[in-house]
């Protein structure tokens, strides 16, 4: 594709993105993740309280776009994104900075 082209896919699929990366965060799904050992979707679905089907079209979604990696096996780990997003915004946070979880929209 071209520049143009690149640049209208993007804005087509970028409030998807957002809205994707949203719900995992709204649900914890980064929270109970980490790089150490993967987790089935089921077990997932069951920490979080999800429906487990739902929840797996959501952490494919979150897949696709780079934030989750699948493993051999129906597992999913954060992607080195999520990962170096979360040491990132606990560092913030123990430097005295916002605590971003306490923002909501609205307040």
């Amino acid at each position: 594709m071209n520049g143009a082209a690149d640049q209208v896919m993007d804005l087509i699929f970028g409030r998807w993105r957002s809205q994707t990366l949203s719900a995992g965060t709204e649900l914890g799904v980064f929270d109970r993740l980490d790089t150490r050992s993967a987790k089935s979707p089921d077990t997932l679905a069951a920490e979080l309280g999800a429906d487990p089907t739902m929840l797996y079209r959501l952490l494919r979604a979150q897949a696709a776009i780079g934030l989750l990696e699948f493993g051999g096996e129906p597992a999913v780990v954060p992607a080195m994104l999520i990962t170096q997003l979360k040491r990132k915004i606990d560092s913030i946070q123990a430097a005295g900075g916002p605590v971003f979880a306490d923002l909501h929209p609205g307040d």
